[in-house]
């Protein structure tokens, strides 16, 4: 893989590589109920099942530990992989994906954990891809608002597109963006925090 997991940082996070260290807060919340349904995949259940994860997100190297700078604790996990929907090397297209701690959601920390990302890929990675793509299920309103929020243009539904542990046959809401898109997204989000900096007291 051309993009490499190197620590970034945001106002309130600290994006790093997974170490054997964050095994005990990774279980914290990849063991609770509503985390992994959300997503896709099911609840750990033992120490020992995320051990085995864990290893392999340290061996693979597509995944940040998201980390709470105010706490030290890891939150949550952002990864680069293969999209499996598109059939090209992953060197030209990316997917994206994220994972957050129940008891943090609300506060706009998978929003933050993204931007950063999305920046770092697209213009400060020696080869960014052509094309990031990030998908959520019908149900997931959370994930469906971070993506909205980040800039992704929406591609479509795959209807009926995959059978969840807890929530049987579902459809899948697919975004992407390139490069251009995510520039433009920028220069918006920018001349929207200028106005707020410059408007008048009411």
């Amino acid at each position: 893989m051309s993009i490499p997991i190197l620590p970034l940082e945001t106002p309130r996070l600290l994006l790093r590589p997974y170490a054997e260290k964050d095994l005990l807060d990774f279980f914290t919340f990849a063991s609770h109920p509503q985390v992994g349904p959300a997503a896709g995949w099911t609840p750990h259940k033992n120490i020992s099942e995320s051990r085995k994860i864990l290893d392999s997100f340290i061996a693979g190297g597509e995944v940040w530990a998201v980390e709470e700078k105010t706490s030290g604790h890891v939150i949550g996990s952002v990864g680069l992989h293969q999209d499996v929907v598109r059939k090209v090397n992953k060197d030209i297209v990316l997917t994206i994906g994220y994972t957050l701690s129940a008891a943090c959601w609300g506060k706009g920390y998978a929003t933050e954990a993204v931007r950063r990302v999305l920046r770092y890929v697209f213009s400060e990675a020696a080869e960014p891809p052509e094309l990031i793509s990030v998908r959520h299920y019908d149900f997931n309103n959370r994930s469906r608002r971070v993506i909205k929020k980040c800039g992704f243009k929406f591609e479509g539904v795959i209807r009926k597109a995959v059978v969840l542990p807890e929530y049987g046959l579902r459809d899948c809401w697919q975004y992407s963006m390139t490069e251009r898109e995510w520039r433009q997204t920028v220069v918006r989000e920018e001349a929207q925090d200028l106005g707020a900096a410059t408007s008048p007291e009411r």
